[in-house]
């Protein structure tokens, strides 16, 4: 959360006091759609869910990168950390489906990398604004090596997303075999 901090102070001239309240507001939204994302895992699956968060928040991703107006700007970020939230909700609902045997490593492992990619990905982003001198950038290079790493793992050894088939070795869009 220290990333939106810097990011409303220098992309919208937010001060630090009024920075604090929209940062407090925008963590109890992740915080209390956590469990609406377990509810919903349970009536409509944990991987049909994940699969709409990572859609919706592309999408906002996408609109805050284009920097609208402040106070869009501020819903839309509270929107994407509510699916976030949602989203860490599915994940628990659905590791102890894949996982029925190993829950309490994957469950840890889980969090493990949900610790290290608070720490990891604020820093590159800080490193790309400062880099580019706007904070867009942060998003194309994330989604480039999100798309990077399913590539490789789905070339290294095929791989099977939910419920749907099995991805060919030979994977479109990733620069063949």
């Amino acid at each position: 959360m220290s990333y939106l901090a810097i990011f409303f102070n220098t992309a919208y001239g937010v001060d630090r006091v009024a920075v604090g309240g929209i940062v407090a507001f925008a963590s109890l939204m992740g915080s209390a759609l956590r469990p609406v994302g377990g509810y919903l895992s349970d009536r409509i699956g944990g991987v049909t869910l994940v699969r709409i968060v990572y859609v919706a928040f592309a999408l906002c991703a996408f609109a805050i990168a284009l920097a609208p107006p402040l106070p869009v700007c501020e819903v839309v970020v509270f929107l994407a950390v509510g699916l976030l939230g949602m989203g860490n909700g599915a994940v628990f609902q659905v590791v102890p489906q894949r996982f029925p045997n190993e829950i309490g490593i994957v469950t840890g492992i889980v969090g493990a990398a949900g610790g290290i990619g608070g720490f990891y990905l604020p820093n590159l982003l800080g490193i790309l604004r400062a880099a580019t001198g706007t904070f867009a950038s942060g998003d194309g290079h994330v989604r480039e090596r999100l798309h990077h790493l399913r590539c490789h793992r789905a070339r290294r050894r095929g791989t099977r997303y939910g419920d749907g088939p099995r991805v060919e070795r030979n994977v479109p869009h990733c620069g063949g075999a």
